[in-house]
């Protein structure tokens, strides 16, 4: 269930902070893996809240941009948004002050190479100051951005000032950054939240967009908490037409509610069939009981066929190409933890999924275009088969979006330590062969096949090993198969040699899971290293040996052959300061006997 292949080693953590926690995720054309959110280190290396992975999950030490650790309140910052435009460039979202130490408030722009886009710096403000419900003042905050066909860029948050002029919690900028101002659409500024234990007690809480996204006829649909949109009754989610202004024959209804206060829409995702799946925190939605979850039809009412089933909190959604939906919900008592399911198209439970649990929370999702499903978020491990199976991934990972698909892949282990799969075989020289084992999981009923072939690191086909490539054939039910690759001993002292086997191509609608491997031939010889015996200057010999971690020997000196002196025991490097005085010297290692 989740990839092997993908690989984010320590992931994301916090030198500064208590919880590092991915809350954007986009994936780009080439398959690199944008991430933003609250940390100061990506798998040991310093990025603050913006990092790009490779495609199997490790970092891309060539991107590099970080904003700043805090607000203008000291508050932690974070990028809670990443839209990628047409021409590979990148808009930032969130309540930094600064990226790459330059000043920019909540929105900026990257080239595709991670550089600063210095061109664009709007400026985005909250004059009044508001307090959340823990008392702490609450910054200006980008909180969603979309991307339209004519690269105009829709910023959602809680807000009320952009480029000087009034704009609450919407707007709409120009692709050079400056703002749009044929557009005027915006929430109220607060709204009375009616305290559940003191209902007589109103407290006034600032609005906010959360969730922005676009349909197909650029519409563009808006949640969050909120009761009005341009003066006009809207609770939670809106829809607005291409050109920015209020879209008046979107359903209205009673919109999402939690009991006696508005509710929360915190993610919305649309589906192929132009469908709107909503989550958030909500009891209803156009007065009909739902629980954080609901799906509406392309008019904004309410499909009443879809997610009749509890669900608790939910913070992130995604919908895959065959309509089924995965599902993030979460409870917060003491500490927090998630449990991801998989809906069935009509919004039941996909009892052929198992659920992965964790603790912390999953705060975003992205389906790949291979159905594969990516989650970031603030868990550590990630717990399968009741608890039974944990997986370390900090911050991000990566799950198959059908697990029940073929799927062909080397055979695996798990690091302990690090949460890392591994496949990689290590055998030594003269043990004749090295043998990597394929298995294929998911459906197995029908007959597969899938290529392999090796190919060279510093270990050399013909010298080091015997060149393979093939196809291995599965028969229906069959679940395991070996590659031999031969391995040959060249009797000589150097170091190890690696080469890599790699499979492709699978046939049968399979796909590939964990798909190369590296074998590594370990050298049980003892030797001198080339150019390993070299007179100075001054006449003294630098002696330079190889020899694996496990040989015990002696290096030993002689002028005559017959003779023999110990020079040293277990060493790699020497300088037999005698050899100046004698007219001739000559060396060996000798291995010892356990």
């Amino acid at each position: 269930l989740i990839d092997p292949g993908f690989n984010p080693g320590t992931g994301v953590t916090s030198q500064q902070f208590g919880s590092p926690t991915v809350y954007a995720l986009a994936v780009q054309a080439d398959g690199k893996i944008l991430i933003g959110g609250t940390f100061d280190t990506v798998e040991d290396v310093g990025r603050t809240n913006i990092a790009r992975l490779n495609p199997n999950g490790s970092l891309d030490t060539n991107f590099i941009a970080s904003t700043s650790l805090t607000d203008s309140f000291g508050n932690v910052a974070q990028v809670s948004a990443v839209a990628l435009q047409a021409n590979g460039q990148i808009v930032l979202a969130g309540n930094f002050t600064a990226v790459d130490d330059v000043t920019l408030n909540g929105l900026a722009r990257l080239n595709a190479d991670g550089s600063l886009d210095t061109n664009f710096n709007p400026s985005i403000i909250l004059t009044n100051q508001f307090m959340d419900q823990n008392g702490n003042p609450i910054s200006a905050a980008i909180k969603a951005a979309v991307v339209q066909a004519n690269g105009k860029i829709i910023l959602g948050g809680t807000f009320d000032t952009v480029n000087g002029l009034a704009r609450t919690n919407l707007a709409r900028l120009n692709r050079d950054g400056s703002l749009d101002t044929s557009v005027i659409t915006g929430t109220e500024l607060i709204y009375d939240f009616i305290d559940p234990w003191d209902p007589l007690n109103r407290i006034p809480v600032a609005a906010a967009v959360s969730a922005l996204a676009l349909q197909g006829d650029g519409a563009i649909v808006v949640g969050g908490t909120f009761t009005t949109v341009n003066g006009a009754g809207r609770n939670g989610i809106v829809r607005l037409n291409k050109d920015g202004s209020l879209d008046n024959s979107f359903f209205v209804g009673d919109g999402v509610e939690d009991g006696d206060n508005p509710g929360t829409v915190k993610s919305i995702t649309i589906q192929p069939d132009g469908g709107i799946l909503i989550a958030g925190q909500f009891t209803s939605v156009h007065g009909i009981g739902r629980n954080n979850l609901a799906r509406l039809n392309p008019d904004g009412s309410l499909d009443p066929n879809f997610g009749l089933a509890e669900n608790r909190r939910v913070d992130a959604l995604a919908s895959e190409n065959d309509g089924f939906v995965m599902v993030a919900d979460s409870s917060c008592d003491w500490g927090c933890s998630f449990t991801l399911k998989r809906l069935n198209p009509d919004g039941s439970l996909d009892d052929t999924f198992p659920l992965v649990r964790g603790e912390g929370l999953v705060k975003t999702m992205a389906v790949q275009p291979d159905g594969n499903v990516l989650i970031g978020g603030s868990f550590y491990n990630i717990n399968l088969n009741n608890g039974a199976d944990s997986i370390v991934r900090p911050g991000i990972a990566r799950l198959y979006g059908n697990p029940g698909q073929p799927r062909i892949q080397f055979v695996s282990t798990q690091d302990p330590n690090t949460g890392i799969f591994s496949a990689d075989i290590t055998v030594n020289e003269n043990a004749g062969v090295a043998i990597a084992t394929v298995q294929r999981v998911g459906d197995t009923s029908n007959a597969l096949t899938v290529d392999y072939a090796t190919s060279d690191g510093t270990a050399k086909a013909g010298l080091n090993y015997v060149a393979a490539n093939g196809a291995l054939a599965f028969a229906a039910l069959e679940v395991s198969k070996t590659i031999n690759i031969p391995v040959l001993d060249d009797h000589l002292a150097r170091y190890d040699l690696q080469f890599r086997v790699a499979l492709s191509h699978p046939t049968s609608g399979g796909a590939l899971g964990l798909s190369t491997l590296t074998v590594t031939v370990r050298n049980p010889d003892i030797g001198f290293s080339a150019d390993g015996i070299t007179r100075q200057a001054n006449g003294q010999v630098t002696l330079s040996l190889y020899a694996p971690d496990s040989a015990h020997y002696v290096l030993e000196g002689s002028s005559n052959l017959t003779d023999w002196v110990q020079l040293g025991t277990n060493v790699l490097t020497f300088t037999d300061t005698t050899a100046p005085m004698l007219n001739q010297r000559f060396y060996r290692a000798r291995l010892l006997t356990q």
